[in-house]
């Protein structure tokens, strides 16, 4: 039987609470997804054929051997960085078929972002949702995770794929809230799975069959009334650049950053256990000065609150609207919490201001697949 076409779609990001905090297993953050997407067609193909169009990736041919695929100048680094993402989830993907003994037909792939990349991106978790539609999709295309259909796939099953390929490409590094908001939609309470201790069990497919016993991923309401104004800086920020940088501190500022963690970790697990608009909103302003603070006291400085960041928090905080950092800081977003009368008014200041506006008016479904 020739397999169906196959597409998917995976929205991007924007972090509530949690950032840092969650890095850690066992810790929590508040995702919310937003409208704009991956999306990934599977088709019928002769050979494996890649298109990332956004990539400059055009027509690239490659071999299914031995169970998995290989480019045509996939040695090249360059080429392999740009594909590191979907090549990691290609490859859990095929393995765990192949292990189950499926041998999935060859196909062309092609992957089209909305969530932009490079040096002017908005922080939206363009990698993760890539990850996660390559990994519905593919799931679908090799008969899922236990021979089912598309439609048959369970959210945890495409989370697992998506969230330990994403974690290996990035060198064992990530806490998967963004891929969590890509699977689940709308707000997602987030906990970490520790992707090392599910590693530890045997190796990446095994993994994929073991329980997590830490992980939640836990639709909240979205808050009534209100809406997510994000404001993108225009500057983009490296995440693993930054978080490296606070790993190498040492000594009095190393204890500072533990106690960062700490409180950023403790206002999302509240969050979540009590969701409000005006409860969100206190805990976004907590969470921002505490970031400031931080910053602040490290010599030298971080670079998580950049002068632009600085500038959109202000206006937000002289129209009373509680606003933070989405994200590691550094550039990328921020976000407000507001009344849905008053979004207007500081969408224009932001823009004014310099930023690229976008609000999130209602919950934005999860990753959806379709067989044609």
């Amino acid at each position: 039987m020739t397999p169906s076409t196959i597409v998917a779609r995976a929205p991007g990001k924007l972090m509530l609470l949690g950032e840092y905090a969650v890095l850690e297993p066992g810790c929590e953050a508040l995702v919310v997804a937003v409208d704009r997407f991956v999306r990934v067609r599977i088709e019928p193909a002769a050979a494996p054929v890649l298109d990332c169009p956004d990539l400059g990736i055009v027509a690239l041919d490659g071999e299914l051997r031995d169970g998995a695929i290989h480019w045509r100048g996939g040695d090249d680094p360059a080429l392999a960085r740009k594909l590191a993402f979907v090549d990691q989830t290609l490859a859990l993907v095929l393995a765990a078929a192949r292990r189950r003994g499926a041998e999935p037909p060859p196909f062309a792939l092609t992957v089209e972002s909305e969530l932009g990349a490079g040096p002017d991106k908005a922080g939206l978790g363009s990698s993760a949702s890539v990850a996660t539609a390559v990994a519905g999709a593919a799931l679908a295309w090799c008969g899922g995770a236990a021979g089912s259909g598309a439609t048959g796939l369970s959210s945890r099953a495409i989370f697992q794929v998506a969230a330990l390929a994403h974690y290996l490409a990035q060198g064992r590094k990530g806490s998967g809230a963004d891929v969590a908001a890509a699977v689940t939609g709308g707000v997602v309470a987030y906990r970490n799975p520790g992707f090392d201790e599910v590693l530890a069990a045997g190796d990446a497919v095994a993994a994929l069959a073991k329980p997590w016993p830490r992980l939640a991923l836990t639709p909240l309401p979205w808050p009534e009334g209100h809406v997510v104004v994000a404001g993108a800086t225009g500057a983009g920020a490296s995440t693993t650049g930054l978080i490296a940088r606070v790993d190498a501190l040492h000594g009095e500022a190393a204890a500072r950053y533990a106690a960062l963690r700490e409180a950023l970790g403790a206002l999302a697990h509240d969050a979540a256990a009590e969701p409000s608009a005006p409860g969100w909103g206190r805990a976004m302003e907590a969470h921002q000065r505490a970031l400031e603070r931080f910053e602040s006291a490290c010599s030298g400085g971080i670079g998580i609150v950049t002068p632009a960041i600085e500038r959109l928090i202000a206006i937000a905080r002289a129209r009373g609207a509680p606003a933070k950092i989405s994200g590691a800081g550094g550039g990328d977003s921020v976000i407000a919490l507001v009344p849905r009368a008053d979004a207007p008014r500081l969408e224009e200041t932001w823009r004014g201001a310099g930023a690229a506006v976008f609000t999130i008016d209602g919950p934005v479904a999860g990753v959806t697949i379709t067989r044609e």
